[in-house]
């Protein structure tokens, strides 16, 4: 494995389900320019032209509809707005969505500065389900990570808030995040045959340097385009990472790296993406997909270098985490022009995902002898996936009805290995351990799904009713292979769950400006492998697993209103979701060493959410977004409520955008105000105070087919904390000790200071 340390690369009838279900096909596979339904929509407004509209999105009700006609809270990022930020993942993402955060920690079991995935109304983890085109990414596992996307090559990125699971099953229990990739008449310009662009971006904050070049050809009914994209980096420097005092102060080793840098780290990843469409009418689609993303991060984990317990001296750790995601895929659409069916889509792909780790250490042990420890873990899904969506509209008793109703399938296997290598360099013997940390049952997971929607128009299209639901099937079946350590009276079983998960949403025009809107959705999670069946017997502990586990549970409510003027729209509303059977990790099991998952809590959230914008003046736009949300939790049915550590205080961004058409510039002032977190479980946690932060970002058009983009983040160079809501990770009575401190120190989790980017596109 190359030493990070040497010299930084530079060099990627009736009852239907609520927002319908087929998982994976939540946007039209062909994009929006080609997913206007043939039917009348039953939530057809007219609006005059020229009037500043709040985004489309395809997520919610899996057909294309405006905000103001979905009954739910949806957000829409779209690609162009990502590539102005010269965004590097999914932290740069969501940096101005509020209520939509991504959790990152640097520890010693994960010095990857890996993500540790999206939450959505305070729920996260794998509770969020986060789609590609439709297709599941791989489950986040305790000793692992889901940062498993490089967001690039985007159309937009939909995130829907609140429980999706009657739209897309389980794993949607807190919401859905859908990232839709371009297809190549996106970059073949009117009268062409061929396009293109090639582009570049470069980053202060961790040297980051991305270049990506994609070309489109179009020949007839067929059109084809090619992908690829180049990213190094290097740890991220800290200008702002003093200690926040007292108690939280780091002591380490004068040798290892200091609490407030992080380890020499290098970034190489490479991305390729490529998709032929064959369109030979406008009723016709047909698309061919392949990607294959390859993310190698090399780190010397510096910062327990010297003493350690027992007398053992840390003198390296060279550590590799590779990160490889594969989509090969073929989907359809028609529409058949038939009286009882307007539209068929059919998808059908493989997903193989895989993360390795391995690490090598070196060490002296109290008798002056030095041995090494090679470690490696492997975790995997192998995904197939498959779904039929079909779309029927209709008259019926004086309504318009529109029904969107399928099935859906999918098979993974979830692989998972590990092993460590002990040598005495002294003696030479070696001593090989298998199945060490949270070693589970491989599994496969099968789902089988059916789902139908509704959406009922009455009143002349004023109001619009969506019942659904969605019957689930999920099948888990462990593998376990020779490694696997048994417990007896606990041996892992298959399980076998049927859901049926209804919602019904409601959109109430008043008028041509002000439209009130509701929904009740429910919700489920199943649990996964690791869950079920981790299992590892010890001397002072025992993980034994817990194959009787019940799918996670949640009711949720939401209800607004949204106003639409000439030069201006407003989102106003509230939710409320009462979770149960929520599965807690590592529960001690009473007058014993055991440790398993226990569903054991109960969670309620509830919070506001206003989002809108303002064309001032037709070259100035006015944005702004805010969410609050609080909530408590229940250990066991009849204990004591306390305040939910995941809810986020009151955070607001909102921007200033200038436009000059005729200069080819466009200009944003972004700000993010968060309050303080003052609402913790126990009193103990560190609780981030409140800060602002200004960014200042610049697009440039000084050719036509030139775009020069320029950033400035935290313009002011403000020092602010943000943590994971409540400071989870952070409790006084684990700082107590030194160990906690040295591994994860909360000088690291300190936001960055004044950083820059810059990058160029030229488009041909």
């Amino acid at each position: 494995m190359p030493h990070p340390s040497r010299r930084r690369r530079r060099t990627p009838l009736a009852i239907a389900l609520i927002a319908g279900g087929l998982a994976p096909i939540a946007a039209p596979p062909w994009g929006a320019a080609r997913a206007q339904s043939p039917a009348p929509d039953p939530a057809d407004v007219r609006l005059d032209a020229g009037m500043l509209l709040p985004p489309v999105n395809t997520t919610a009700l899996r057909n294309e509809r405006r905000l103001f006609d979905t009954p739910a809270t949806v957000d829409v990022i779209p690609g162009r707005e990502l590539d102005e930020r010269m965004v590097r993942n999914a932290e740069d993402v969501f940096r101005y969505t509020p209520g939509v955060f991504v959790n990152r920690q640097t520890s010693g079991t994960d010095p990857f500065r890996s993500l540790g995935g999206i939450t959505i109304r305070g729920v996260g983890a794998n509770r969020v389900l986060t789609l590609v085109d439709g297709f599941r990414t791989l489950e986040r596992i305790t000793d692992n990570t889901r940062d498993v996307v490089d967001p690039w090559n985007l159309s937009r990125v939909e995130i829907l808030r609140g429980p999706g699971s009657v739209l897309y099953g389980s794993d949607a229990l807190g919401g859905v995040v859908n990232y839709i990739t371009r297809n190549p008449n996106d970059l073949i310009r009117a009268g062409r045959t061929w396009g293109g662009e090639v582009g570049t971006s470069w980053d202060s904050l961790d040297n980051s340097l991305i270049t990506r070049g994609t070309y489109a050809v179009r020949a007839g009914d067929v059109s084809a385009m090619l992908s690829y994209q180049r990213r190094d980096a290097n740890e991220p420097r800290r200008t702002r990472s003093r200690s926040v005092g007292g108690i939280w102060n780091c002591p380490r080793n004068p040798q290892a790296t200091p609490c407030d840098r992080f380890d020499p780290l290098d970034i190489s990843s490479n991305n390729v993406f490529g998709r032929i469409v064959w369109d030979p009418n406008p009723d016709v689609r047909l698309r061919v997909t392949g990607e294959w993303l390859d993310r190698s991060t090399d780190v010397d984990q510096r910062f327990d270098l010297g003493p350690a317990t027992g007398g053992i001296t840390n003198l390296s750790y060279l550590r590799n985490q590779t990160i490889r995601r594969g989509l090969f895929a073929v989907d359809g659409q028609y529409r058949p022009g038939l009286d009882w069916l307007d539209e068929v889509r059919v998808m059908l792909g493989y997903s193989p995902q895989t993360i390795e780790r391995t690490g090598t250490r070196l060490r002296r042990l109290a008798n002056g002898q030095e041995q090494t420890v090679r470690d490696a873990l492997t975790y995997s899904e192998d995904l197939i996936q498959g779904e039929a969506q079909f779309r029927s509209s209709f008259d019926l008793l004086g309504a318009r009805h529109v029904l969107t109703y399928g099935f859906a399938g999918s098979v993974t296997a979830t692989d998972y290995a590990r092993q460590d290598v002990t040598t005495n360099l002294a003696t030479g013997v070696t001593t090989t351990t298998r199945a060490g940390g949270f070693n589970f049952a491989n599994a496969d997971t099968r789902r089988l799904e059916g789902f139908l929607q509704d959406e009922i128009a009455v009143l002349g299209g004023r109001l619009t009713l969506t019942p659904g639901m969605r019957l689930s099937n999920t099948n888990i079946s462990p593998r376990p292979d020779a490694d696997y350590r048994l417990v007896a009276g606990r041996e892992p079983r298959t399980l076998d769950q049927t859901n049926l998960a209804f919602g019904v949403g409601a959109i109430l025009r008043l008028d041509e400006r002000f439209s009130l809107y509701g929904n009740y959705g429910e919700g489920f999670k199943m649990p996964t492998a690791e869950q079920l069946f981790t299992s590892l017997p010890s001397t002072t502990f025992n993980l034994i697993p817990n194959p009787n586990l019940r799918p996670e549970q949640v009711r949720s409510y939401e209800a607004g209103v949204r106003m639409q003027l000439q030069n201006a729209w407003l989102s106003l509303g509230a939710f409320r979701a009462e979770y149960t059977d929520f599965i807690q990790s590592f529960v001690s099991i009473p007058n014993s060493i055991d440790i398993t998952y226990q569903n054991l809590s109960e969670v309620t959230l509830q919070g506001i959410e206003v989002a809108g914008a303002w064309r001032a003046h037709p070259r100035w736009l006015l944005q702004a977004s805010a969410s609050w949300q609080e909530g408590t939790q229940r250990a066991t049915r009849g204990a004591a409520r306390t305040n939910f550590d995941g809810a986020r205080p009151f955070l607001i961004s909102s921007g200033v955008t200038y436009e000059d058409p005729d200069l080819g510039l466009r200009v944003s002032l972004n700000n993010i105000t968060s309050a303080g977190v003052t609402q913790v479980s126990d009193p103990q946690r560190y609780r981030p105070p409140a800060y602002t932060v200004f960014d200042l970002t610049a697009s440039w058009r000084p050719i036509e087919r030139l775009e020069l983009n320029a950033g400035v983040f935290n313009l002011l160079n403000a020092r602010y904390v943000p943590l994971a809501p409540g400071g989870t990770a952070y409790n006084q009575s684990r700082f107590t000790t030194d160990d906690t401190k040295r591994t994860n120190p909360i000088e690291l989790q300190v936001a960055p200071g004044t950083s820059f980017r810059v990058g160029a596109r030229y488009t041909f």
